[in-house]
Protein backbone atom coordinates (compact mmCIF):
# COMPACT_ATOMS: atom_id res chain seq x y z
CA UNK A 1 0.00 0.00 0.00
CA UNK A 2 2.35 2.44 0.71
CA UNK A 3 4.73 1.71 -2.74
CA UNK A 4 1.29 2.55 -4.50
CA UNK A 5 0.74 5.53 -2.37
CA UNK A 6 4.00 6.72 -2.73
CA UNK A 7 4.04 6.26 -6.74
CA UNK A 8 0.97 8.39 -7.17
CA UNK A 9 2.31 10.92 -4.65
CA UNK A 10 4.87 11.31 -7.57
CA UNK A 11 2.78 11.38 -10.59
CA UNK A 12 0.52 13.91 -8.89
CA UNK A 13 3.35 15.74 -8.49
CA UNK A 14 4.63 15.62 -11.77
CA UNK A 15 1.19 16.02 -13.59
CA UNK A 16 -1.44 17.62 -10.18
CA UNK A 17 -3.17 19.28 -13.71
CA UNK A 18 -3.97 16.52 -15.70
CA UNK A 19 -3.99 13.78 -12.85
CA UNK A 20 -5.28 14.82 -9.94
CA UNK A 21 -8.88 15.15 -11.95
CA UNK A 22 -8.58 11.10 -12.86
CA UNK A 23 -7.58 10.62 -9.44
CA UNK A 24 -10.54 12.75 -7.93
CA UNK A 25 -13.25 11.35 -10.33
CA UNK A 26 -12.12 7.61 -9.17
CA UNK A 27 -15.54 6.55 -7.32
CA UNK A 28 -15.20 6.34 -3.10
CA UNK A 29 -11.22 7.50 -3.81
CA UNK A 30 -11.01 10.81 -1.78
CA UNK A 31 -13.69 9.44 0.86
CA UNK A 32 -11.35 6.27 1.00
CA UNK A 33 -8.53 8.14 1.76
CA UNK A 34 -9.31 10.34 4.23
CA UNK A 35 -11.21 6.99 6.19
CA UNK A 36 -8.33 4.96 5.80
CA UNK A 37 -5.78 8.26 7.60
CA UNK A 38 -8.09 8.56 10.22
CA UNK A 39 -8.05 5.02 11.14
CA UNK A 40 -3.91 5.02 10.72
CA UNK A 41 -1.72 3.82 13.67
CA UNK A 42 0.76 5.87 13.76
CA UNK A 43 2.68 4.88 16.30
CA UNK A 44 5.23 2.41 14.63
CA UNK A 45 7.45 3.67 11.70
CA UNK A 46 5.77 1.55 9.06
CA UNK A 47 2.43 3.59 9.83
CA UNK A 48 4.12 6.78 9.66
CA UNK A 49 5.42 6.34 6.60
CA UNK A 50 2.34 5.11 5.10
CA UNK A 51 0.48 7.96 6.35
CA UNK A 52 2.54 10.41 5.36
CA UNK A 53 2.45 9.32 1.61
CA UNK A 54 -1.39 8.83 2.00
CA UNK A 55 -1.06 13.00 3.46
CA UNK A 56 0.66 14.09 0.46
CA UNK A 57 -1.34 12.10 -2.00
CA UNK A 58 -4.22 14.25 0.07
CA UNK A 59 -2.48 17.63 -0.24
CA UNK A 60 -2.09 17.61 -3.98
CA UNK A 61 -5.14 16.13 -4.89
CA UNK A 62 -6.41 18.79 -3.11
CA UNK A 63 -4.46 21.79 -4.44
CA UNK A 64 -6.22 21.20 -7.29
CA UNK A 65 -9.67 18.95 -6.72
CA UNK A 66 -10.28 19.93 -2.84
CA UNK A 67 -14.15 20.89 -3.51
CA UNK A 68 -14.18 17.21 -4.79
CA UNK A 69 -12.34 16.03 -1.62
CA UNK A 70 -15.00 18.50 0.43
CA UNK A 71 -17.68 16.55 -1.40
CA UNK A 72 -16.71 13.44 -0.15
CA UNK A 73 -16.72 14.42 2.98
CA UNK A 74 -12.68 14.02 3.27
CA UNK A 75 -12.69 17.12 5.87
CA UNK A 76 -13.25 15.63 9.23
CA UNK A 77 -11.37 12.70 8.93
CA UNK A 78 -8.24 14.41 8.08
CA UNK A 79 -8.85 16.96 10.43
CA UNK A 80 -9.57 13.92 12.93
CA UNK A 81 -6.30 12.48 11.79
CA UNK A 82 -4.30 15.26 12.94
CA UNK A 83 -5.68 15.90 16.19
CA UNK A 84 -5.14 11.94 17.21
CA UNK A 85 -1.62 11.54 15.61
CA UNK A 86 -0.28 15.10 15.83
CA UNK A 87 2.63 14.29 18.51
CA UNK A 88 3.11 11.13 16.58
CA UNK A 89 3.21 12.22 12.92
CA UNK A 90 6.62 13.71 10.93
CA UNK A 91 6.33 17.45 11.11
CA UNK A 92 6.24 17.06 7.52
CA UNK A 93 3.51 14.88 7.18
CA UNK A 94 1.08 17.27 9.85
CA UNK A 95 1.98 20.72 7.72
CA UNK A 96 1.13 18.47 4.36
CA UNK A 97 -2.29 17.35 6.29
CA UNK A 98 -2.94 21.12 7.38
CA UNK A 99 -2.30 22.32 3.87
CA UNK A 100 -5.55 20.07 2.38
CA UNK A 101 -7.55 21.33 5.12
CA UNK A 102 -6.95 25.11 4.42
CA UNK A 103 -8.24 24.35 0.72
CA UNK A 104 -11.26 22.31 1.76
CA UNK A 105 -12.27 25.12 4.21
CA UNK A 106 -11.91 27.38 1.38
CA UNK A 107 -14.62 25.32 -0.43
CA UNK A 108 -17.09 25.33 2.34
CA UNK A 109 -20.18 27.29 2.70
CA UNK A 110 -21.35 28.44 6.05
CA UNK A 111 -24.31 25.82 6.69
CA UNK A 112 -22.39 22.81 5.48
CA UNK A 113 -23.03 19.87 8.17
CA UNK A 114 -19.09 19.03 9.09
CA UNK A 115 -19.02 23.01 10.17
CA UNK A 116 -20.31 22.42 13.82
CA UNK A 117 -17.09 18.81 14.22
CA UNK A 118 -14.64 21.36 12.08
CA UNK A 119 -14.80 24.44 14.62
CA UNK A 120 -13.86 22.02 17.89
CA UNK A 121 -11.29 20.32 15.69
CA UNK A 122 -9.70 23.93 15.02
CA UNK A 123 -10.00 24.99 18.39
CA UNK A 124 -7.85 22.49 19.68
CA UNK A 125 -5.43 22.95 17.29
CA UNK A 126 -5.26 26.37 18.30
CA UNK A 127 -3.76 26.02 21.13
CA UNK A 128 -0.37 27.44 21.24
CA UNK A 129 1.60 25.46 24.34
CA UNK A 130 1.11 21.73 22.11
CA UNK A 131 1.09 23.12 18.60
CA UNK A 132 3.70 23.46 15.99
CA UNK A 133 2.96 27.43 14.94
CA UNK A 134 2.82 26.59 11.23
CA UNK A 135 0.12 24.41 12.45
CA UNK A 136 -1.50 27.12 13.92
CA UNK A 137 -1.56 29.80 11.19
CA UNK A 138 -3.04 26.74 9.34
CA UNK A 139 -6.28 26.02 11.86
CA UNK A 140 -6.55 30.15 12.28
CA UNK A 141 -6.33 30.36 7.95
CA UNK A 142 -9.35 27.90 8.29
CA UNK A 143 -11.34 29.86 10.54
CA UNK A 144 -10.47 32.95 8.29
CA UNK A 145 -12.49 30.61 5.64
CA UNK A 146 -15.20 29.91 7.81
CA UNK A 147 -15.69 33.39 8.59
CA UNK A 148 -15.58 34.82 5.18
CA UNK A 149 -18.24 32.23 4.13
CA UNK A 150 -20.72 33.47 6.92
CA UNK A 151 -19.74 36.84 5.43
CA UNK A 152 -21.00 36.14 1.50
CA UNK A 153 -23.85 34.15 2.94
CA UNK A 154 -24.91 37.72 4.57
CA UNK A 155 -25.31 34.94 7.78
CA UNK A 156 -24.96 35.11 11.62
CA UNK A 157 -21.47 33.35 12.74
CA UNK A 158 -23.07 32.33 16.03
CA UNK A 159 -21.89 28.73 15.04
CA UNK A 160 -18.53 29.82 15.00
CA UNK A 161 -18.61 30.37 18.77
CA UNK A 162 -18.88 26.67 20.04
CA UNK A 163 -15.81 25.06 21.37
CA UNK A 164 -14.70 27.68 23.02
CA UNK A 165 -12.92 29.17 19.28
CA UNK A 166 -13.35 33.01 20.24
CA UNK A 167 -11.41 32.34 23.44
CA UNK A 168 -8.87 30.53 21.78
CA UNK A 169 -8.54 33.29 19.01
CA UNK A 170 -8.20 36.31 22.14
CA UNK A 171 -4.99 33.82 23.74
CA UNK A 172 -3.25 34.17 20.42
CA UNK A 173 -3.56 38.09 20.92
CA UNK A 174 -0.25 39.18 23.03
CA UNK A 175 -0.55 40.79 26.60
CA UNK A 176 -1.19 44.48 26.02
CA UNK A 177 2.43 45.56 26.69
CA UNK A 178 3.42 43.96 23.92
CA UNK A 179 0.60 44.91 21.43
CA UNK A 180 2.29 47.29 19.92
CA UNK A 181 5.48 45.27 18.94
CA UNK A 182 2.75 42.45 17.04
CA UNK A 183 0.93 44.99 15.21
CA UNK A 184 3.53 44.27 12.46
CA UNK A 185 2.62 40.33 12.87
CA UNK A 186 0.76 38.56 10.47
CA UNK A 187 -0.85 36.22 13.12
CA UNK A 188 -2.43 39.04 14.89
CA UNK A 189 -3.52 40.94 11.99
CA UNK A 190 -5.32 38.02 10.82
CA UNK A 191 -6.84 37.48 14.96
CA UNK A 192 -8.14 40.63 14.79
CA UNK A 193 -9.68 40.94 11.75
CA UNK A 194 -11.41 37.33 12.29
CA UNK A 195 -12.86 39.04 15.12
CA UNK A 196 -13.83 41.81 14.16
CA UNK A 197 -15.48 40.22 11.42
CA UNK A 198 -17.52 37.47 14.24
CA UNK A 199 -18.20 40.71 16.45
CA UNK A 200 -20.31 42.76 13.13
CA UNK A 201 -21.66 40.46 12.31
CA UNK A 202 -22.96 38.76 15.46
CA UNK A 203 -24.82 40.11 18.34
CA UNK A 204 -24.53 37.00 19.68
CA UNK A 205 -20.66 36.58 19.79
CA UNK A 206 -20.31 39.96 21.08
CA UNK A 207 -22.41 39.57 24.13
CA UNK A 208 -20.60 36.25 24.78
CA UNK A 209 -16.74 37.36 23.96
CA UNK A 210 -17.87 40.36 26.86
CA UNK A 211 -20.23 39.17 29.02
CA UNK A 212 -18.53 38.18 32.69
CA UNK A 213 -15.01 38.21 30.60
CA UNK A 214 -13.22 41.13 31.71
CA UNK A 215 -9.79 39.48 31.06
CA UNK A 216 -10.68 38.42 27.45
CA UNK A 217 -11.79 42.26 27.31
CA UNK A 218 -9.04 43.75 28.47
CA UNK A 219 -6.69 41.40 26.26
CA UNK A 220 -8.50 42.77 22.99
CA UNK A 221 -8.81 46.01 23.94
CA UNK A 222 -4.78 45.94 24.66
CA UNK A 223 -4.06 44.47 21.59
CA UNK A 224 -6.24 47.41 19.62
CA UNK A 225 -4.48 50.25 21.45
CA UNK A 226 -3.29 53.00 18.79
CA UNK A 227 -5.29 51.06 15.90
CA UNK A 228 -7.66 53.45 13.86
CA UNK A 229 -9.52 50.53 12.36
CA UNK A 230 -10.40 47.08 13.20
Amino acid sequence: HEVAARALGILLDVHVETTAPKVAAQSGFAKSLCVRLAASDCTTRSGKDFAGECVKVLDLLCQRESRVVLDAGGLEPTLEFVQKNGKDLYQETIRNAMSAVVSMCGKMKHNHPSLGACVGYLADLLRLENSDPVVVDRALGCVVHFADAFVRASADPAPLGSHGLPQRLLQLLPAPETAKAAKADARWTTVVTVLSKLCLSSLTLTHALTRDQPALVAAMQGALQGEEKC
